[in-house]
C-alpha cells in the first residue's frame, strides 16, 4: 500500500478554480498508467542465467511433448515477450552507465571494455534466440507460438539496432582521436547485419530513405505494444461510494417526509380536513420538506467527500483472471493554509511569485491517490516466467486547460546595447509547480517529497525541471 498526494500550485492569473475547472475536467486531463515493472537482468544474466526468459524458453522446448500442452505454449509466448522487454532494459542500462562514466582519464578504457562486451553478448543472445526456430516452426505447434516467435524476433532486432546506434553516437562524442574505431566498426557491422536479416526475412521494419516513414513508425509502435503487453494491466474505473450515497440520500428523503407528515397530521388533528389552515400547513410542509431534503443531501455529500474517494480503479491482468489491486482517487481545491508545511517548504516560493499573484498566494489543487496491491496475486501471474517484484506507476497530465487565459506567447522588449536600440522577442512564461508527497502505508512507513516545475507559454510546454 502506498499513497501519492500531488499539490498543484497554479498562478491566479490563469483563472483556475472550482467553477472553471471541476473535478470531471481534471480527471479528463489525467491519465494513470500502472503496469508491471520489467524484471531486472543484466546482459550477462540474460545470456547465462537459467531464470532469464531466454534460458526458460530453451528449457521449455527441450521438454518432451511440450507441443501438445496449451499452458506450456502460453508460457513460451510469455518468455518471448519478456525477453524483448528485459533486453531493451539491459541495453538502456549499458547506455546510461556509459553516459555516467564518459568523463575522466579512464573513460576510453571503460568504453572499450563495455562496447566490446555489449557487442559480444548481444550477438550471442540473438544467435541463441534464433536457434530456437527449428524447435518452434514444426508441424502441430500452436500458431500463436509461431506468430509470437516471429514478431518478437523482429522486435528485438529493432531494439538491438536502436541501442547500437545510440552507442555509436555516444562513442563518437567521447572518441575524438579514433581510439574506439575498431569497437565502433563492430557496432556498425551488427546494425547492418540486423537490417540485412530483417530484409531477408521480408520484415516490413527496414527503414529505407524512400520508404514510408509513417508506416515504419506505426509498425515499430505496434511491435512494441505486442511484445510489451505482458507487462500491461487492465483497468476498470467507477465512482466510489455510490451505494452509501444513495442510502444517505434516501435517509434525507425519509427525514424530510417525516417532517412534512408530522406537520400535516398536526394541522389535520387541530383544524380538520378541507380547511384553509390545513391547506396552508400542507403547502408549508412541502416547502420545508424539499429544502430539508436538499440541505441534508448537501451535508451528506460533504461528509462523503471526507470519507470516501471519488473514483476507484480495479487492476486486473489483461485476461481478467487475477485481481491485482485497486486505486482510489480524489481531487479538490484547498486553501494554502491547509497545505502541509513540508509541501510548502518544497514549493520554495519566492517574493517574485507572491508579487505576480498580487500577494494572494496561488491556487492549490490537491490530488490524492491510494494504491493497494495484492502481493500474492503478483507472484502467481506468471509461474513459468521471470518473477515480478514491483509495478510502475506513471501519471500523464494534459496542461492545455491551463493555456486558455495566458497572454501572447512572445512579447517585444527594446533595450540599449552599446548606444544602439535593439528589440528582443521575449517569451511570456508561466510556472506550474507540482509537489509530490510519496508515502508507504505498509511496513516501515516512509515519506518522500519531490517538486517538479513545468514552464509554459500559451503555445504549450517549454521545459520541465525536477527539484529534490
Amino acid at each position: 500500500r502506498y499513497k501519492v498526494v500531488t499539490y498543484l500550485f497554479v498562478p491566479r492569473s490563469l483563472d483556475i478554480h472550482a467553477a472553471t475547472y471541476p473535478s470531471t475536467e481534471f480527471y479528463r486531463d489525467l491519465k494513470n498508467y500502472v503496469r508491471l515493472k520489467t524484471p531486472a537482468f543484466s546482459l550477462a544474466e540474460i545470456a547465462d542465467s537459467p531464470q532469464s526468459p531466454l534460458g526458460r524458453a530453451e528449457e521449455i522446448v527441450q521438454r518432451e511433448n511440450w507441443i501438445k500442452l496449451y499452458d506450456i505454449g502460453s508460457a513460451l509466448i510469455t518468455n518471448f515477450k519478456f525477453l524483448r522487454a528485459i533486453l531493451k532494459n539491459a541495453l538502456d542500462d549499458c547506455l546510461d552507465d556509459l553516459k555516467a562514466r564518459r568523463r575522466g582519464s579512464a573513460a576510453l578504457a571503460v568504453f572499450h571494455r563495455c562496447l566490446s562486451d555489449t557487442h559480444r553478448i548481444t550477438k550471442a543472445i540473438l544467435a541463441r534466440y534464433r536457434a530456437l526456430e527449428p524447435f518452434i516452426k514444426v508441424p502441430d505447434v500452436d500458431a500463436r507460438v509461431i506468430r509470437s516467435f516471429t514478431l518478437t524476433d523482429e522486435s528485438i532486432s529493432l531494439v538491438v539496432e536502436e541501442a547500437m546506434v545510440d552507442l555509436i553516437k555516444l562513442a563518437d562524442q567521447v572518441d575524438r582521436a579514433g581510439d574506439l574505431r575498431a569497437d565502433r566498426a563492430l557496432l556498425v557491422d551488427l546494425v547492418e547485419t540486423e537490417r540485412l536479416y530483417r530484409r531477408a526475412r521480408h520484415f516490413a521494419s527496414v527503414l529505407e530513405p524512400q520508404a514510408d516513414k509513417g508506416e515504419f513508425l506505426f509498425r515499430l509502435s505496434a511491435l512494441k505494444k505486442f511484445t510489451s503487453n505482458v507487462l500491461f494491466l487492465r483497468t476498470a474505473t467507477q465512482r466510489e461510494g455510490t451505494v452509501l450515497e444513495q442510502i444517505l440520500f434516501a435517509l434525507a428523503a425519509g427525514v424530510s417526509m417525516l417532517f412534512a407528515t408530522i406537520i400535516a397530521f398536526y394541522f389535520q388533528q387541530r383544524y380538520g380536513n378541507f380547511t384553509f389552515p390545513f391547506l396552508l400547513a400542507l403547502v408549508v410542509g412541502y416547502m420545508f420538506k424539499d429544502r430539508i431534503k436538499e440541505s441534508m443531501r448537501g451535508t451528506s455529500s460533504r461528509l462523503l467527500r471526507n470519507v470516501v474517494y471519488q473514483r476507484r480503479t480495479q487492476l486486473t491482468t489483461l485476461d481478467g483472471s487475477a485481481k491485482l489491486g485497486y486505486i482510489r482517487e480524489r481531487v479538490s481545491f484547498v486553501a494554502e493554509e491547509a497545505v502541509p508545511v513540508p509541501v510548502m517548504t518544497a514549493r520554495n516560493r519566492n517574493v517574485m511569485a507572491d508579487l505576480d499573484n498580487d500577494g494572494q498566494g496561488e491556487t492549490v489543487i490537491r490530488y490524492e491517490k491510494v494504491v493497494v496491491l495484492h502481493r500474492r496475486a503478483f507472484h502467481e501471474i506468471y509461474r513459468n516466467a521471470p518473477g515480478i517484484s514491483a509495478v510502475k506507476d506513471i501519471m500523464r497530465f494534459d496542461i492545455r486547460a491551463f493555456l486558455r487565459k495566458m497572454d501572447e506567447p512572445v512579447q517585444r522588449w527594446s533595450y540599449l546595447n552599446n548606444g544602439t536600440v535593439e528589440d528582443l522577442r521575449l517569451p511570456k512564461v508561466y510556472f506550474l509547480n507540482f509537489v509530490h508527497r510519496y508515502e508507504t502505508l505498509s511496513g516501515d512507513r516512509t515519506v518522500n517529497v519531490e517538486r517538479v516545475r513545468a514552464t509554459l507559454t500559451r503555445r504549450g510546454l517549454v521545459k520541465v525541471q525536477t527539484f529534490p
